[in-house]
């Protein structure tokens, strides 16, 4: 089995797991539920379809970062749209998301 440790922003993390939630955008209901979308800019043989994923939330002035989902690639995809508030990601990497950090799914407003 292999495994992937994506680092990302709070202010990223956030946006994306409020439309795990709420399913707000049209990007996350082309997915099924429980599908965590993630950005990547660059992607290379080791990021794949089946191989596990942990994401990590960078250490900032506001928090102490950490390990917040883990779950499982379902599928690499070019990308050119805008989604997340800050960055610009190439790839879209959508997440089966199998577990969480407690209280971030519970929580989201305040994970």
């Amino acid at each position: 089995m292999s495994y992937l440790l994506l680092k990302g922003s709070l202010e990223n993390f956030l946006h994306s797991l409020g439309d795990f939630v709420g399913r707000r955008s049209e990007l996350a209901r082309q997915f099924p539920a429980g599908v965590f979308l993630w950005g990547a800019s660059r992607v290379d043989s080791r990021v794949k379809a089946g191989v596990g994923v942990f994401l990590y939330v960078a250490k900032n002035q506001y928090n102490e970062g950490g390990l917040v989902l883990y779950g499982r690639l379902l599928d690499v995809r070019e990308f050119s749209g805008r989604y997340w508030p800050s960055g610009e990601w190439r790839y879209l990497l959508p997440i089966k998301a199998e577990r969480a950090a407690g209280g971030v799914v519970e929580d989201p407003d305040d994970p």
